[in-house]
């Protein structure tokens, strides 16, 4: 088309053409074209031959007619450009040529419209405007983006007062268009279009002309009857009563009624629809994307606007219903009659995301029927941020079976959700559901949750389904227990041993003792197949670690039947304890003399040394309780340190002098209630030389002297005094203890 622009000196052609022309004709060339200032598809139609004596009367009167009809069923002009003398373009909406391309696939009842639209538009040519076409063929039927077939080509276009002017230009068109699907059969009738239109009947219909058109086909031929007498006689036929046309009959006007009339035409067209499945099947390009949707659409925010603005809400949803009913059916049904994505994009998917933010409970219903054919249209991000929130609604809803069926379409909605929707906002409503009182639901709560689990995080997964599928198998009811051994069954590719082990054995288990037999059956095999896993992962683990194992001999048996006899009299011949002596004396001059405090030190013998370091004396007083020796050398306990109540209370300065009691160990059990700690230390001194002692060697003897050594330590306990945790030492010069026991207790 670059040589038809440059025709045009200094001119700025406001359309971008493309390349190849979709049609060309002796007298026309067919673009598809873009207007530049704001990207609308357009046709144009050019012409750059206007110098030919034979083509130009018939280019200038279709240019005229273009300019001046402006009616329903022809092409609609939008701009006619005849500035430059040999050039002209007539641009259009945006249309193609109906025939042969786009006729291959329409079925009998999309015909049947075809033919109705075409015999309605010369009935308006004819009775409204009172002009003939004059050259009505199938090369001059354009489909236009609403699916509609329209006329275009009025190079022959007269009035009906000049028929002899188009017999006059009938020859010279015929002889431009000779072979071609625009050649017209010659009449000498008045009624040249009834003429044409007999012809281009037998042609679209071919050998399938229907039998009740036969008769009026015969006189169009004849141009006894005019288009409007065939019109309202075919109106009568089955072929004019298919429903397709009824439905085009109730839309092609409602843009021009009110709000009423667009609901009640509206409620025909779904009821049309749904009694007759599949009627758009097969339509005419764009008839059901450009022509239906859209108007169901508008119409439909049309209600859901005016419906929120009641604020008592919604007093009659059905007309709503029946909206949105259609509109889903005709693009998100299992065989969609919608063809583009912008259809889509542009009309369904904003009502879809208007009608979830309705608490109309047919309306959620709805959408959840045609979950499946619309989600996956949708982007994740639209579903997250504009659906999830209300369709996990339908979870917590009051009526069950809104409740059930959200929980059979769930599985459509995690693929398009978040991690943190999933763990989070979905895992939270399933808890509730697999505690709800129907049946049913906590049955596909269970089926569900296995279904979702390999989308479940990682980490938590193991705890969640582990919790679930133990909820589950404790239910009252057979069908949720059964659910969940299908579970476990489901999603035994999900655990590793480690978790099998710890975790979901535990789970299965309970099954096997189930009050139903079904369940003890089909949980023994499942327990049957994760056991084998887990000897699986078991031997797996022998062979690797088959070097690394460390083997011990035990013998249990032996050791419950072995007795600790010998140890018991090696340990009873090997202890030996002090003699205890007959009487109680006191060297030192700092222990008082009292009959109250003397009591129960009667059996004890103290020996009084005195050290000299440093110039300065350390006096200790050593009871010795006994003495026990094991086979290898028992610890005895450490020293005990005690003061004495006259010393503190003394009113002189003089810093009181203690007694160090060392005492030994014992095995009597009694001695854990004396105070004070005890080191481990096995190191003890030797007992004094001057200390007298005695051997006792029968068992009476050692279990006697073991009671009266009791009895004493617990006379020491009752004494009043305070008793130090460490050993003090009192010499004046501040020199160290060298009595040769440890400084703690």
């Amino acid at each position: 088309m670059n040589y038809l622009l440059k025709s045009i000196a200094n001119f700025q052609f406001p359309y971008s053409l493309q390349d190849e022309p979709t049609l060309r004709t002796p007298l026309w060339e067919v673009h598809l074209a873009t207007r530049k200032s704001d990207a609308l598809p357009v046709t144009v139609f050019a012409h750059s031959d206007l110098n030919n004596t034979v083509s130009r009367p018939l280019v200038q009167n279709a240019v005229q007619k273009s300019k001046t009809l402006k009616l329903p069923g022809l092409v609609r002009v939008l701009e006619v450009i005849d500035s430059d003398p040999n050039t002209v373009y007539i641009v259009t909406e945006r249309v193609q040529p109906l025939f042969p391309e786009n006729v291959g696939g329409l079925k009998e009842s999309a015909l049947a419209l075809g033919m109705y639209q075409i015999c309605s538009t010369l009935r308006v040519l004819h009775d409204h405007a009172s002009v003939v076409l004059g050259n009505l063929s199938k090369g001059s039927i354009y489909l236009n983006e609403l699916g509609e077939w329209c006329l275009f080509g009025l190079e022959l276009c007269s009035a009906k007062g000049d028929v002899s002017d188009i017999k006059s230009k009938l020859d010279a068109y015929n002889s431009l268009m000779k072979n071609t699907i625009h050649q017209l059969v010659p009449t000498e009738s008045s009624q040249i279009d009834s003429v044409h239109l007999a012809a281009l009947i037998k042609d679209i219909y071919s050998f399938r002309v229907p039998a009740s058109w036969q008769p009026l086909i015969e006189r169009l031929s004849q141009g006894r009857i005019t288009i409007s007498q065939f019109l309202l006689k075919a109106n009568t036929t089955k072929t004019f009563q298919t429903p397709l046309i009824k439905v085009y009959e109730h839309l092609k006007e409602t843009h021009i009624k009110d709000a009423e009339g667009k609901l009640v035409c509206m409620a025909e067209v779904h009821q049309l629809l749904m009694n007759n499945p599949g009627l758009l099947v097969g339509c005419a390009p764009g008839f059901v994307d450009r022509f239906i949707v859209p108007q169901l659409s508008e119409i439909a925010k049309e209600q859901i606007a005016s419906q929120q603005l009641q604020k008592s809400g919604f007093h009659d949803p059905s007309n709503l219903i029946t909206l949105v009913a259609t509109a889903l059916e005709l693009s998100c049904s299992e065989h969609p009659n919608i063809q583009l994505t912008s259809t889509f994009d542009n009309y369904i998917k904003p009502l879809i995301f208007e009608t979830y933010k309705l608490s109309d409970r047919q309306l959620r219903f709805l959408l959840l029927i045609y979950l499946p054919g619309y989600i996956s249209k949708l982007s994740k991000k639209d579903f997250q941020n504009q659906i999830f929130t209300y369709f996990i609604q339908g979870l917590a809803d009051s009526e069950p079976l809104l409740r059930l069926q959200t929980l059979k379409k769930l599985s459509y909605a995690v693929d398009m959700i978040t991690e943190r929707q999933l763990n989070n906002e979905l895992l939270r409503c399933l808890a509730k559901t697999q505690v709800d009182q129907d049946v049913d639901i906590r049955t596909w709560t269970i089926l569900k949750i296995s279904e979702i689990s390999e989308k479940m995080s990682g980490s938590e997964r193991s705890n969640i389904l582990a919790v679930a599928f133990t909820k589950s198998l404790k239910d009252p009811a057979v069908t949720p227990r059964l659910a969940a051994v299908y579970g476990l069954m489901k999603a035994i590719d999900l655990f590793d041993a480690e978790t099998i082990a710890n975790k979901i054995l535990t789970v299965i288990a309970p099954g096997l003792l189930d009050s139903n037999m079904q369940v003890r059956t089909q949980a023994r095999e499942l327990f049957e197949v994760y056991f084998k896993k887990l000897e699986a992962e078991s031997s797996v683990t022998d062979k690797q670690t088959k070097n690394q194992s460390e083997y011990v001999e035990v013998n249990f048996e032996s050791m419950l039947d072995a007795t600790d006899d010998d140890l018991v009299n090696n340990f009873l011949n090997n202890l030996k304890i002090s003699t205890v002596p007959s009487e109680l004396s006191v060297r030192s001059p700092t222990v008082p003399s009292s009959s109250a405090d003397n009591d129960g030190w009667n059996d004890f013998s103290f020996d009084t040394d005195q050290d000299n370091t440093g110039g300065n004396q350390n006096k200790s007083t050593h009871l010795m309780t006994g003495k026990v020796n094991l086979k290898s050398s028992v610890s005895s306990f450490k020293n005990s340190k005690l003061e004495s109540n006259n010393g503190l209370a003394s009113n002189t300065p003089k810093k009181p002098n203690f007694g160090a009691v060392k005492i030994q160990k014992s095995w009597n059990d009694e001695l854990s209630e004396s105070e004070g700690d005890y080191d481990d230390s096995w190191n003890e001194p030797k007992v004094p030389k001057k200390l007298i002692t005695k051997t006792i060697k029968n068992k009476k003897q050692i279990l006697n002297s073991i009671r009266v050594s009791t009895q004493s330590v617990k006379s020491v306990q009752r004494k009043k005094e305070p008793v130090l945790s460490t050993f003090t030492n009192h010499n004046d010069d501040g020199g160290d203890d060298s009595d040769g026991w440890d400084n703690e207790w």
